[in-house]
């Protein structure tokens, strides 16, 4: 029998009042979104840096995404979130991200939030398939079907909505394909810290 080990996870949801938020957030991006650091390797641009943003109305319903991948998962006990970063990212014609993680000690889980999307023309988000480049490197993906029959690819591209939220452990790397037209892809990203709760008045989802 065929089996599969050292599985990753992304939760994926949509949040509720997207159209609102959208309405909030595009007119920010497009004001404040300038081109991204040097050490990020790509050209998309980024809110990155600027502390005038108010992302309350994302806050406030992104709290149920959370719970629901708690609910999913499971817990071991109630858990208590901290938000360690948030900005926003804009893409038109030949922009993308470059493949990268998000791992500090100060975070474990990242997001994206997909503002303005079109799936049939924007790039794609996908996560890098690490242990792909061990089975190219030996030789495996030459002898085996591996992409067809195992879904062994390098690049792993999500199918997405304008609306979704997804969340994953913050070590997966991830990024963007090229941006093939000017429909100002606009998403929001951070990172969170989840611990178990210590203090009862802390914010649990």
């Amino acid at each position: 029998m065929l089996n599969l080990v050292l599985s990753e996870f992304y939760f994926k949801e949509k949040i509720a009042g997207h159209q609102n938020l959208k309405s909030h957030f595009l007119p920010l991006a497009l004001n404040h979104c300038k081109t991204a650091p040097t050490n990020w390797n790509c050209n998309v641009l980024t809110s990155r840096g600027t502390e005038s943003i108010d992302f309350a109305p994302f806050l406030n319903q992104f709290k149920s995404v959370v719970s629901s991948m708690c609910d999913a998962i499971g817990t071991n006990g109630p858990v208590e979130l901290r938000i360690e970063s948030m900005w926003l990212n804009l893409y038109n014609e030949n922009t993308w991200q470059e493949t990268h993680n998000h791992s500090t000690h100060h975070n474990n889980i990242s997001f994206v939030y997909f503002i303005n999307h079109d799936a049939a023309k924007d790039g794609e988000f996908f996560f890098l398939n690490e242990r792909s480049q061990h089975y190219s490197a030996s030789g495996l993906h030459d002898v085996f079907r591996l992409a067809e029959s195992l879904n062994i690819n390098e690049l792993c591209p999500i199918k997405i909505s304008e609306g979704d939220v997804i969340l994953f452990p913050s070590h997966m790397r991830h990024g963007v394909t090229v941006q093939r037209h000017n429909t100002n892809r606009c998403t929001l990203a951070g990172n969170l810290l989840i611990i178990p709760q210590r203090n009862p008045a802390a914010t649990a989802p």
